[in-house]
């Protein structure tokens, strides 16, 4: 794979297409994902997010863990799977994105800073902090203080959540 990527780049499109071909082998896929690791070359990255689109969920996550390896990672996808709906997904961009010190604060803010008019995107932040939880973002205890600040009734399980969660990190 390795000599692969050094002496066939311009050939990337034919191997594109063959992973294409072979996206239902779940076993090739996961074997390729952890070959990848191993290998330092900027092609990595392009082929990993390949095979991000092309997989499940678990493939995806073990993607997000092998990105967490390899160096060059470009943080607007890494933004952009934080978005996403699926908790495994947020969870392994939040850690990766939370490491570095260049992206912490802003993927702490997208997590934790939303606005929520009478309560409206309050599922989101209960999620966001069960994340935090999950994956121990302790970075993040600033953001957690200030949610279990919120005024109103409508924030009550936010509070209650948010004070259970800065309780356990004690």
């Amino acid at each position: 794979l390795r000599l692969f990527l050094r002496f066939f780049a311009p050939q990337m499109p034919a191997f594109n297409e063959r992973l294409q071909a072979k996206a239902q082998n779940l076993d090739f896929m996961m074997a390729l994902v952890q070959a990848l690791e191993a290998v330092d070359s900027p092609l990595v990255i392009e082929i990993l997010k390949t095979i991000f689109g092309l997989s499940p969920v678990f493939i995806q996550v073990e993607v997000l863990k092998t990105k967490q390896c390899v160096r060059g990672c470009d943080d607007a996808f890494l933004f952009s799977v934080l978005e996403s709906n699926e908790p495994a997904l947020r969870k392994e961009a939040a850690v990766i994105l939370t490491s570095r010190e260049s992206s912490r604060q802003v993927a702490l803010n997208k997590l934790f800073a939303v606005r929520s008019l009478f309560g409206k995107s309050n599922r989101l932040l209960i999620d966001n902090i069960l994340l935090a939880r999950e994956a121990e973002l302790t970075m993040a205890r600033k953001h957690i203080e200030l949610l279990s600040r919120r005024p109103f009734f409508w924030n009550a399980q936010l509070r209650r959540l948010a004070r259970e969660l800065l309780r356990e990190w004690k």
